[in-house]
Order: C-alpha cells, then structure tokens, then sequence
C-alpha cells in the first residue's frame, strides 16, 4: 500500500511539474509567435509589400492577431490578448444546399405513428409513406420501388440555411419551404423511380423509415446573399435535368428580400416570402455556374456555360440589366451521355457536362475585391480587374493546386502590376493550422513566387498537461473548458493587401 501510494506521489510530481514548466513557457512565449516561410518557388522580393492579416484563439479566451510582412515573415508582429468573448463577425447568410429530400425521416421513437407530425419537407410524401408502411410485414426490413409519377405531379423539395461567419447564432424567419415549393414546381417525369424502406419491430410498429431519390437526389444550388436580398440559381448539377417550364419565367436568377435583427441572443435573417421572384431569364441550356457579388453590391457577376463557351455577366442589382457581357477563355467542357430509365423500361439519353468553373469555394468559383474578380477553373485562374470602363480581362494563369476549396478560405491582392492569392493552410470546425499558402502572379500571369508560411503557435498540441498549462496561466477568465485547440477566428481567417 506504501509503495503504491509513494508510486501515485511520484507520478503527480511529474505531472505537476510538467505543467509548470508549460504554464511557465506559454505564459512566457504567448505574445512573441514566430513566422518561417519555405519558399518552393521564386524570389521572396517578389512579396515585398504584401502583407497578409490572420487572428488566431486559444478557447475563445486567448486571442493572437498576427500582421505579416510576407517577404519578410521574420519580423512579423503579434497583438496578443486575453478576452471575455471573441470579437464576432457580422453573419452574411447564404443557402447552402437546395435538394430533392432522401434519407431517413426523422421522428421520435416514443410516438406511436411515425406519420405524425412530418415535417413540410416530407409531408407530400405522405401518402407513399403510408402505402409502404401498410403493406409492410411485422419484424422484418421491407423496400419498395415505386414510380414516383403514380403519386406525385410536381417534387417535393428541401431548403436549408446556413452563415458564412460561423459560429454567430441565427435563425430563419418565414415560410419559406412552404414559398419554394410554390414556385419552384418541377414536373415529376414518367420514369422517376423512388426506392423506400420501412423497419418493423415484431409488434408492428415502425422503428426505421427512409427512402432513396436515386438519380434526383441533389438539384445542386448557387447563392449570394447581399445587404438587403439574396440572389440564387440552379446549377448544371441535376441529372437528370428537370424541367424548368412551370416556374415563373423559366431558368435563370431569383431574388428575394431580405432584412436582419440583431438581438443579445442571436442574429435574425427575416426573408419576404412574397418577394421571391425571377429576375434575370435564361435559357436552359445556359448552366450557371457562379454567382458572386461585387463588395459594394451594385453588381451581381454571373459566370456561365452554354455549349463550348464560358461567359461572364455583369448584372446592375438595381435594374437587373446586362451592364458587361465577357467571354472566359476556359476549357472547353468535357460532355458525355447519362440514361434516364423511363416508366416503360427505357431508357432517354441527356448530355452531362464536366465543366471547367466549378463552384467550390463556399459555394463559389471567384473571389471578388473592390478592384478585380478571380476565377477558378481546374488547372487555370483567370482574372479580371475593375477599370472606369468596367471589368477588364488581364490574364489566364496556369495553377497545380486547389486553391479555393471550402475548408480553406481565400484570400487575393491585385496593386495594378501582381496579383497575390493566398489560403489559410487549414481551417475546419475542430482544429485549425495557423499560417498560410502564398502564390505571387505577375502582370503577364506568370508565377514568379510560391511558399508556405507556419507560425509557432501550430507548436501547441492539445495534450492535458498543455491544456492544463494555459489554465495555469492567468486568471479564470484566461481559458475555456471547451475543445482546446488553437482556432482561426472567424471572420478573420485571412486578409492580403499591398502597402
């Protein structure tokens, strides 16, 4: 019993001592972070002037805002500082996905019909709900194939929201699903196929429900939210394509108004359900394929595919007019044919396009700035700059990297001669990687400089003994019991401007 209990003592001695020596170093460390660079390619003179921005926490109590001279990331500075709250962005709403519902129907185990209550995504689907459950035998797991068309004429559809600035709380006023499948009413065609599922326990009663879309699972959706409505589009992501023939004027661009409250709670997006309306019409096969607007929001930028050719529209907000219509030299799409299964067992074939601008950097495929716009396509950026006649086509610059994808946030800089674009190196909801990934363009497009630049605060780890450390390390209002890693702050990930 001795030596154990002297084991136990010795064992707490080291574990003290462990976190004292860390509580002692981050306390001493904490406002001295250190910034190195790999270069991988070119003359770090090439950065000089550009300075990037990024702000970094410690359990939303210990805040780092670092500026960085990017030629010179040695003598970067740190504002180091301990905080009640985190400084919180202001949330800009966007729709984040547009879909025809599947999966499993939510409910709760102790309600005796699972049909009660659906929720407006699934309730027309209710009659096929009950169609399936009833022939459904007891104990077993039971799946059907129907044929959609033999209970529905239109697809029901579902909506969700979401904040570009995470983690501000907000909801959702109106009835918006409810608005959108009025207006969005696209015709169920004769070969749809559904396939649902029920799960019986051996009394009868359903302990699972879910059913498959198949083909029709995504409509695939493009938005950009403004000060006062929210732009969006269909993207050329439906397969098969749906018919666009019973909506308000056809495809194209819908707006609809949009307000915000501000409450102590929680940020209030109110959307006018009677103002949803098309404002720009297009024809079917000219797939959109971006949609950005610009910073001052006097101009909704539509990037487009129609056959082999890419265009670029620059729309007035304030008249929906065509201010600048733009050719984007990207690659041609690669085209192919898809089959559709028809309710008497043919099958139609319908055209899928592999397209060069892809959609993928929070739900865009450009960057936008108050003097350039920044399009992405797979291997290819292409850039255009705001002159007094307009937005102005400069160049296509070769790229082998992802750059905008949606857990890295993008950051560019044009000061009339190079263009800088930069991604944080990580970014997710759990753990983040300080630090940057930096690209350097001359006037002509060519690259003239590329590195990686880490800060030591990617040195803390989020072992106990360290956790321990920062509490140690002030006062309780130092640190948080919540996840310890080191965070990006949102809102302000990542900024580049040239002095």
């Amino acid at each position: 019993m001795k030596k154990t209990f002297a084991l136990f003592t010795l064992c707490l001695v080291l574990i003290l001592g462990i976190v004292a020596v860390a509580a002692f170093t981050l306390h001493h460390d904490r406002d001295q972070v250190s910034v190195t660079a790999e270069t991988l390619e070119g003359d770090p003179a090439a950065a000089k002037g550009q300075v990037a921005t990024q702000s970094a926490h410690y359990g939303g109590r210990l805040l780092w805002d670092l500026t960085i001279p990017l030629d010179r990331p040695e003598k970067a500075a740190t504002a180091f500082s301990t905080v009640s709250a985190l400084p919180q962005p202001e949330p800009i709403l966007d729709i984040n996905f547009f879909s025809i519902p599947g999966g499993t129907v939510p409910y709760f185990s102790e309600r005796e019909d699972v049909l009660a209550n659906l929720s407006p995504t699934f309730e027309p689907l209710r009659p096929i709900f009950a169609d399936v459950i009833r022939r459904a035998p007891a104990g077993e797991e039971y799946t059907e194939t129907l044929c959609l068309s033999d209970y529905l004429d239109t697809f029901p559809l579902c909506l969700e929201f979401w904040t570009v600035q995470d983690p501000a709380p907000y909801t959702v006023s109106g009835s918006i699903i409810e608005t959108f499948q009025n207006y969005f009413t696209f015709p169920v065609p004769s070969g749809a196929q559904w396939t649902f599922t029920v799960v019986k326990s051996s009394s009868g009663s359903v302990e699972e429900l879910r059913f498959d879309p198949g083909n029709y699972r995504s409509l695939g959706f493009l938005s950009a939210c403004g000060a006062d409505a929210v732009y969006f589009a269909f993207d050329p992501g439906i397969h098969p394509p749906l018919s666009f023939a019973q909506v308000p004027g056809g495809y194209g661009i819908y707006r609809m108004a949009l307000s915000q409250e501000d409450t102590k709670e929680e940020t209030i997006f109110h959307l006018d359900d009677d103002s949803l309306e098309t404002v720009f019409s297009l024809p079917e096969e000219a797939a959109v394929l971006d949609l950005n607007l610009s910073p001052d929001g006097s101009s909704l930028l539509v990037t487009c595919g129609q056959g082999e050719d890419y265009t670029l529209l620059v729309l007035d907000t304030g008249t929906m007019e065509v201010k600048q219509t733009l050719s984007v030299p990207a690659v041609p799409p690669a085209s192919g044919n898809a089959y559709a299964r028809e309710k008497d067992g043919t099958y139609t074939p319908y055209p899928v396009y592999d397209w060069d601008i892809d959609a993928s950097f929070f739900g865009h495929a450009s960057l936008v700035t108050e003097n350039c716009l920044l399009l992405q396509g797979r291997d290819n950026l292409y850039l255009y700059t705001l002159e007094e006649t307009g937005y102005v086509y400069r160049f296509t610059a070769f790229h082998d990297d992802a750059l905008f994808e949606i857990n890295n946030p993008a950051a560019i800089a044009w000061n009339g001669e190079k263009l800088a674009v930069a991604t944080a190196s990580h970014y997710s909801y759990t753990e983040d990687v300080t630090g940057l990934n930096l690209w350097i363009y001359d006037e002509t497009g060519q690259r003239i400089y590329q590195a990686d630049y880490e800060t030591s605060l990617n040195d803390i780890a989020s072992e106990d003994a360290e956790y321990e450390a920062w509490k140690a390390v002030g006062s309780v209002q130092d640190y948080t019991t919540s996840s310890p890693y080191i965070q990006l702050v949102p809102g302000r990930v990542l900024a580049l401007a040239w002095t």
